[in-house]
């Protein structure tokens, strides 16, 4: 993979004045992971498909259905290439939203890339 690395803000990274490619599959699978979690599906111009269905899905799924979340969040990661497995969704809940429906989510992705290396994002 020849992609683009994101600093810590999630800007894309210059040393330099030059800008900086991923160096491992990790950091690819990781940077796709995160910028599909980041995006809306159909939000992306040049992709349509990218990205996670939160508005059409997931968001005022009840509290009780977050097991529908994971699905979908999941079969979406699993469609990223160099993606081997998801190892695991975690979804959190922010205790000052509505109780009992999703709003504003954030949590945490674990995947094994292809080559056996692992990433962890959180969104």
């Amino acid at each position: 993979m020849n992609d683009l690395h994101l600093d810590e803000s999630k800007d894309i990274h210059a040393d330099g004045g030059r800008i900086v490619r991923t160096t491992t599959l990790a950091q690819s699978v990781g940077q796709a992971a995160l910028c599909a979690m980041r995006t809306e599906e159909g939000e992306a111009f040049a992709d349509p498909e990218e990205g996670v269905p939160w508005f059409g899905q997931i968001m005022g799924l009840p509290a009780t259905h977050l097991d529908i979340a994971v699905s979908i969040i999941r079969d979406r990661l699993e469609g990223i290439r160099g993606v081997r497995k998801v190892d695991s969704v975690e979804i959190r809940m922010p205790s000052d939203g509505k109780p009992g429906i999703m709003r504003n989510i954030g949590g945490r992705v674990r995947l094994t890339a292809e080559d056996g290396s692992t990433a962890t994002e959180e969104f």
